[in-house]
């Protein structure tokens, strides 16, 4: 007998529902197995409601009639004698169901009607508190239930004990994975949303700049409509990408070059070097650098590729080290004075305003030509 013990705890132990945690499948499995090496008539699941004022069937088992079926629930207001005695914790060994006073409130409701002469309540626990609790009866005959049936009942309450935690962490599991999706799903709608909202809005201003005959006003616009542009960059790049927490710099920086190219560079070939590395870069940082980078170009455009730069030149670094992320834009225009680099030339308030968003290292050298370095 103590071989068939073994061998069913074994057997139970490598069902391959306890680690799917298929909780009906398993109780199944483990009811109807104990039963048969038992050689008890019925044996039976319950658990716990949230409050323990309530076992809720999970499944019974006849063997005789090799049939399952849920039993009704049984609650702590009816049966307060028997709640009090499970509440305990201890496994329960009746040998004559009848003379137990743990089955007092228990006799017509339950054991005189299914003829129920030993019975064996088993808890089942979790992290330390008890659950639920596994029953074994025998019908019609009398019995005593010896130390290694004993020992073999604990030992089937704790595997049902680990397939109902695992069945937990999959329920879990699921929600979480669930959950994430419908945050992926709400970020990508919000994203996609902000990207149309920026193209209408770009789509306003160059309506507006075609009304407008100043070019000064214009020129106002352009710059609008390309910062505008730089965030809305970002958006698409999200979109595409379906990565909402980052960016790759190497493909929104050549987004931004070739944008604003389009739009300032229409009448002169300028020569532009890329040296760009794939960066990732978080989206707080994206959008602050995004405007650095546009205003650093637009300025280029506008003034260092001027009439007199016969052969304009732009030249782009990106690269990170040391999780660090570096980028050198250097245009062989004029220059600019000190003084303008100093006291707000090139949007120098609106960029060093950006700057400190990202916590970032920035020089500009104005010797040949203008050279923005940023480190962040």
């Amino acid at each position: 007998m103590q071989i068939d013990f073994i061998n069913t705890i074994e057997g139970l132990a490598k069902s391959p529902h306890i680690r799917s945690g298929d909780i009906d499948s398993y109780t199944e499995e483990i009811l109807k197995e104990s039963s048969f090496v038992l050689n008890c008539e019925r044996t039976n699941a319950w658990v716990f409601n949230d409050k323990e004022n309530v076992l809720i069937s999970l499944n019974s088992f006849r063997s005789s009639i090799n049939t399952f079926k849920v039993e009704g629930d049984l609650k702590e207001l009816e049966l307060p004698n028997y709640f009090n005695y499970l509440k305990k914790g201890e496994i329960i060994v009746s040998n004559d169901a009848r003379k137990a006073k743990i089955n007092s409130e228990l006799m017509s409701i339950y054991i005189d009607p299914l003829k129920i002469t030993a019975m064996i309540d088993v808890p089942i626990r979790s992290e330390g508190e008890m659950i639920g609790v596994i029953c074994f009866e025998h019908v019609d005959k009398q019995h005593e239930w010896t130390m290694e049936e004993q020992k073999f009942t604990q030992s089937v309450a704790q595997l049902l004990s680990l397939a109902l935690e695992t069945n937990k962490k999959r329920i879990y599991r699921e929600k979480l994975e669930k959950t994430i999706t419908e945050k992926e799903l709400l970020i990508a709608e919000v994203n996609h949303r902000v990207k149309n909202n920026m193209s209408v809005i770009i789509s306003l201003l160059k309506l507006q700049k075609l009304k407008n005959r100043d070019v000064n006003i214009s020129d106002l616009f352009d710059e609008v409509i390309n910062k505008v542009y730089s965030m809305s960059a970002i958006q698409d790049r999200l979109h595409m990408s379906q990565d909402f927490k980052e960016i790759d710099l190497k493909i929104y920086v050549k987004d931004l070059v070739k944008n604003l190219n389009e739009t300032y560079g229409t009448e002169k070939t300028i020569k532009i070097k890329l040296n760009l590395s794939k960066v990732f870069i978080d989206i707080t940082k994206a959008v602050p650098f995004g405007l650095i980078v546009n205003e650093v170009l637009t300025n280029s455009f506008k003034y260092a590729f001027n009439e007199k730069n016969n052969s304009p030149e732009l030249e782009i670094d990106l690269f990170s080290k040391n999780e660090k992320t570096y980028i050198r834009i250097k245009d062989n225009g004029p220059g600019m004075k000190k003084t303008a680099l100093s006291k707000g030339g090139m949007g120098h308030e609106i960029i060093q305003n950006l700057n400190k968003q990202i916590e970032g290292e920035i020089t500009f050298n104005s010797t040949d030509g203008v050279e923005m370095n940023l480190i962040f």
